[in-house]
């Protein structure tokens, strides 16, 4: 069941970041799974719905971005591309889940003390984009 890929991790308001590497690597084997299915039986279209939440669509939109980047060899810009002109902008932002900032007090993105960094879609996918460069 590929619904289990976008779950979310804590309550409303904390962390949200993207999944762990093991839910990629699982989603990304389904994915090829079922293209190849696709493929085999005639069909052109596949459709990946989610449960009609920011979080599940940011998630989404992480998975299938990460399985351009690492079974397609599109880059991180291609892979997140098809979700920026999407208006209203569907996805949230990840949060960071270290505190380490906010107990140092530390200043985060827009100069708040104590408040944790934002990551956007293009960013989790450059940073899984780079991994992949350096053979991760």
């Amino acid at each position: 069941d590929m619904q289990n890929c976008v779950s979310t991790v804590g309550p409303p308001g904390s962390y949200f970041g993207p999944v762990d590497l093991s839910v990629v690597q699982r989603f990304c084997g389904r994915m090829q799974d079922l293209l190849i299915k696709v493929q085999t039986s005639g069909s052109k279209i596949l459709v990946y719905c989610v449960h009609d939440s920011p979080q599940a669509r940011t998630n989404a939109a992480f998975l299938l971005g990460a399985f351009l980047i690492l079974n397609r060899g599109s880059s991180a810009l291609e892979a997140a591309m098809p979700f920026d002109c999407i208006r209203p902008y569907p996805l949230l932002s990840f949060r960071d889940a270290s505190t380490k900032a906010s107990e140092r007090g530390e200043r985060g993105e827009r100069g708040e003390r104590g408040e944790r960094a934002t990551l956007t879609l293009l960013d989790v996918l450059s940073a899984l984009a780079r991994g992949k460069a350096l053979g991760w």
